[in-house]
């Protein structure tokens, strides 16, 4: 469901630039998006779509505009938490697993869930980090024989967390080197939010989706297997613009430079016939 968040983000900031057949496909995609989402009920994807859509909404505003959002988002917030509390009892009551997990988020720190990864797996993997601060070596990836030979092993922690995942992978200096990397790409990618026309729209949905798969590697992997092959491709591509627009500034101020010194020379030797 995290390749489609991406998807989603891309989509709804470039909303008011496809036409066409493009446009009609993205009403078809939007509609089955929603219902999706409604008929999952998946946690993480509500509550990532959900903020893929304020930070698109925010984002190129003017100063008032955003403070408007902000409060919209604080009350809409505020709105849905109450209506969970509300709805507490009746959630649990059905006896649905969906419904009782969707209960949890009234109260997320409580969460079945979030008291299952305390015990079985960021705890045992904060205690292997500590044991292995260089790292445990089986490198990059989830599926590979190093992975597998650990598994099967009574040393194999699945985390649920992206960072302490890497760190487990490639020891405490992977893990800033990898923390390092988002900062950097976040940063290439709001040089690139400054641009013009397409390009910035791409870069607010990469913004979105960034800041969404954040908070979504806290509990899971999204940079992991297919939703990380089309993250990592998006940001190769922003990184791709960012140099290319970087390059051909180079160019033309090496350009402009070159005709002012030809015309300074040009000016330079005429002057003694002027005299």
């Amino acid at each position: 469901f995290f390749t489609n968040v991406l998807i989603y983000a891309l989509i709804i900031a470039f909303k008011n630039s496809l036409i066409g057949n493009w446009r009609r496909l993205r009403t078809i995609y939007l509609i089955l998006f929603y219902v999706v989402l409604v008929l999952s009920l998946e946690r993480m994807p509500l509550v990532m779509a959900l903020i893929v859509t304020l930070v698109l909404n925010y984002l190129g505003r003017s100063a008032n505009q955003k403070r408007k959002i902000i409060w919209i988002g604080i009350l809409s917030a505020g709105v849905i938490y109450g209506s969970l509390i509300l709805a507490v009892p009746i959630l649990n009551s059905s006896g649905a697993a969906k419904l009782v997990r969707l209960a949890e988020l009234a109260n997320p720190f409580a969460a079945s869930s979030i008291n299952d990864r305390l015990q079985t797996k960021w705890g045992p993997a904060l205690e292997t980090i500590k044991s292995n601060p260089i790292g445990v070596g089986i490198g990059f990836g989830s599926q590979t024989k190093a992975s597998s030979e650990a598994e099967e092993s009574d040393n194999y922690v699945q985390p649920h967390n992206e960072l302490i995942q890497k760190i487990l992978e490639t020891g405490f200096i992977g893990g800033l080197l990898y923390l390092l990397l988002f900062v950097s790409i976040f940063r290439d990618i709001n040089i690139i939010s400054k641009f013009d026309d397409d390009i910035r729209l791409f870069a607010y949905a990469m913004i979105a989706g960034t800041i969404s798969f954040w908070i979504c590697g806290l509990v899971n992997l999204p940079f992991s297997g297919t939703s990380g092959l089309v993250y990592w491709s998006l940001a190769g591509i922003a990184l791709a613009m960012k140099d290319e627009h970087v390059s051909n500034r180079n160019v033309a101020k090496l350009a402009d430079d070159a005709s002012d010194n030809t015309v300074g020379r040009m000016i330079h030797s005429e002057t003694p016939s002027q005299a």
